[in-house]
């Protein structure tokens, strides 16, 4: 255990041979900085300490992991955590330097919970990360309990469940994750944003027979490719719906160039023609059809179904992650139907005459 003990027991950029196996940091004035980086660790704890900035950044905890009672500063908990992590009876008002008030990224532990937390104006962050990944290993249960945040962000969390109870929320950010279960029982909510990607082509076929089950009718599906892309087009015939011009696409569409490497809120950028937002980028879209590169040199000619087998779905529009030339009205992606990416949703259309 290391109490009331002067910064360079806790050397910054040590290697994992300068620490303990199982630390324990306990009141401990921590305003100076601190930070652990790439360790091995059988546990971590550090109690009632006070903080300008630490970061637990590159390492692996085996067993579990507490934060108690920490006051002031800032804590970015980003390790591999592979027991549970319990941050509790803690205040994070962050610091001039930090985007967030509170950081939990790149972790993995079988249970999270945060409990009686005050946080400050800067939002606090929950396993957010940075590029998009196919497969990653779910945190088992999430739990936010008894909490003040004024900004939440769970952006690309991936949990079996995740339940957010009597806390006094601002803004709630749920974008591009994958999760079983969502509660938010109890609370005070100003803002909640929830968008969902990672859906595989199958999840969307089972989510539309429930949804036509539900109101006993078969109108919900996905448009054919050749639906889309006149959708996509809107009566033009130009690169983009909004002309040749790819200067003006950030007024359309999110994409590599201007998206911070996030989907956004459907609606926020101008829509196309016909009033369709987002039809260009933010999201790739799963369309019904099979991908076939030279279907269309024989299909017919009027509302062409698609092929009738095949290997890969077709997916359209570009996303966030896209470079410029692949949000054109006519470019042609496709994908395995049983994977699932960050950068992928999808839009549904009503069948004629429903």
């Amino acid at each position: 255990a290391v109490k009331s003990a002067p910064m360079s027991l806790l050397p910054k950029a040590a290697t994992s041979s300068s620490y303990p196996d199982k630390p324990k940091i306990e009141d401990c004035d921590l305003r100076g900085g601190a930070e652990m980086i790439n360790a091995r660790l059988q546990s971590f704890t550090m109690r009632r300490c006070k903080l300008r900035s630490f970061a637990l950044q590159g390492s692996v905890i085996r067993g579990d992991a507490l934060f108690e009672d920490i006051k002031e500063g800032f804590l970015r908990a980003a390790a591999n955590y592979q027991g549970k992590l319990i941050i509790r009876n803690c205040d994070f008002w962050g610091n001039g330097g930090e985007e967030y008030s509170f950081e939990v990224s790149a972790c993995t532990p079988t249970h999270t919970l945060l409990e009686n937390l005050t946080c400050g104006r800067k939002p606090i962050d929950i396993v957010r990360r940075k590029q998009p990944r196919t497969e990653w290993n779910p945190n088992r249960q999430i739990v936010i309990k008894n909490c003040k945040i004024p900004h939440l962000r769970a952006d690309w969390a991936q949990t079996e469940h995740l339940r957010i109870e009597n806390c006094e929320l601002g803004e709630v950010y749920i974008r591009d994750g994958r999760i079983g279960k969502l509660e938010i029982i109890g609370c005070s909510l100003m803002k909640l944003d929830i968008s969902r990607t990672q859906v595989k082509e199958q999840d969307v076929q089972t989510f539309i027979q429930r949804l036509n089950t539900k109101e006993g009718t078969n109108k919900y599906r996905l448009p054919t490719e050749a639906e889309w892309e006149y959708a996509a087009r809107a009566g033009t015939k130009s690169t983009y719906s909004l002309g040749d011009d790819k200067g003006e696409l950030g007024v359309y569409a999110w994409y590599d160039g201007n998206s911070g490497d996030q989907t956004h809120p459907v609606g926020q950028k101008k829509p196309n023609p016909w009033g369709l937002y987002d039809m260009h980028g933010n999201v790739y879209e799963w369309v019904n059809d099979w991908y076939d590169v030279s279907y269309y040199s024989r299909s017919p000619s009027t509302d062409p179904a698609g092929p009738s087998s095949g290997q890969y779905r077709v997916l359209r529009g570009g996303s966030w992650y896209s470079l410029d030339w692949l949000l054109r009205s006519a470019f042609r992606g496709n994908n395995s139907p049983e994977l699932r990416f960050l950068n992928v949703g999808f839009r549904l259309a009503l069948s004629p005459g429903q």
